[in-house]
């Protein structure tokens, strides 16, 4: 194992921790060296820093017939979810996860995400896992022509169906009142789960490909979430670092009037209707700011639901970021 402890599971292995070992024997990889040169330099596997939220490493230019080893230590035997955190520029391309030599998960597709730093999960229900250490490999079977895709990391969870909740994006809940909840990075666990969208389908089709939350470029840097309709809604894991009084400032464009939203903290209304003005235009921008809003110290679920649409197109509006200040 790299590092001399093996991963511990349910949690995140990170894709540049694959075994020790040299080629051959912890991994097979096409090129001769690291062609990201980060990390482990003195590996063949192709290491680069990310831009995928929360930073480090993944590791890129991956090409079918390439495999990585994890030796891993499963704290309790029983069903769970495995996610893997993947981008791709291109259609095509599958991969497999085995335990011990067994196929564990049959094929996988990564889907076009948009870009090599554009990221998706791909989550494998109702696998069983035995307790105790065991060595995992990671298996690209297909792609097309040049580079497969990236990996980012794996993560293993008990299901998170029946009656269970979302996970925060990326594995880390949002840090408030340091960080900017972006609205893009909703929660995992797909529909019903972690949101709940009108229409199927990414309608800007960025980002988050494969879900149907409609996420779109912005001139103002970065991705916001349009096409916005009554009755959605968008569940985000926080930690909030202080109790107190906080002022939450609302970045939103429009270009009607009429829109209401309101958002719910461990599902309790800590807003009321906040209204969304004509800015102008769907990315005209401005900030909106909503005072006087008490929260706890810790993790917690919020959600942002979305109550009337704009009678002029029946959008509420586009949100781009959240910040939270405290009072």
């Amino acid at each position: 194992p790299y590092g001399g402890t093996p991963a511990p599971v349910p949690g995140t292995i990170q894709a540049e921790n694959f075994d020790e070992g040299g080629s051959g024997v912890a991994y097979v990889d096409s090129s001769p060296t690291n062609q990201g040169g980060k990390y482990r330099t003195n590996d063949a596997v192709d290491i680069e820093s990310t831009t995928d939220a929360g930073g480090g490493y993944d590791v890129g230019y991956v090409t079918a017939g390439e495999w990585m080893k994890y030796t891993v230590n499963v704290t309790t035997a029983g069903s769970y979810d495995i996610e893997f955190r993947v981008a791709s520029s291109g259609g095509g391309r599958t991969f497999h996860l085995e335990i011990n030599g067994t196929n564990v998960t049959g094929s996988l597709a990564v889907p076009n995400t948009g870009g090599w730093q554009t990221w998706a999960t791909i989550k494998k229900t109702g696998v069983t896992l035995n307790a105790g250490s065991q060595v995992w490999t990671f298996v690209a079977d297909s792609g097309g022509s040049g580079s497969y895709g990236n990996l980012n990391y794996i993560r293993v969870a008990a299901p998170s169906g029946g009656g269970g909740g979302p996970e925060p994006f990326g594995g880390t809940p949002t840090a408030l009142p340091s960080m900017k909840l972006e609205f893009e990075n909703f929660d995992e666990g797909g529909a019903n789960v972690a949101y709940a969208d009108m229409s199927s389908g990414n309608s800007g089709g960025k980002y988050r490909p494969t879900e149907d939350v409609d996420i779109e470029s912005t001139p103002a840097g970065g991705y916001d979430v349009g096409w916005v309709s009554a009755g959605e809604w968008l569940k985000y894991t926080v930690a909030v670092a202080t109790a107190g009084t906080y002022a939450l400032d609302i970045r939103v464009g429009s270009a009607g009037t009429g829109g209401t939203f309101h958002i719910e903290v461990n599902g309790v209304d800590k807003t009321g209707p906040i209204s969304v003005p004509n800015t102008g235009g769907w990315q005209t921008w401005q900030t909106i700011r909503v005072s006087g809003v008490t929260l706890a110290a810790g993790t917690q679920v919020w959600r942002v639901v979305m109550d009337t649409g704009s009678p002029t197109g029946g959008a509420v509006g586009n949100f781009n970021w959240l910040q939270a200040t405290l009072q």
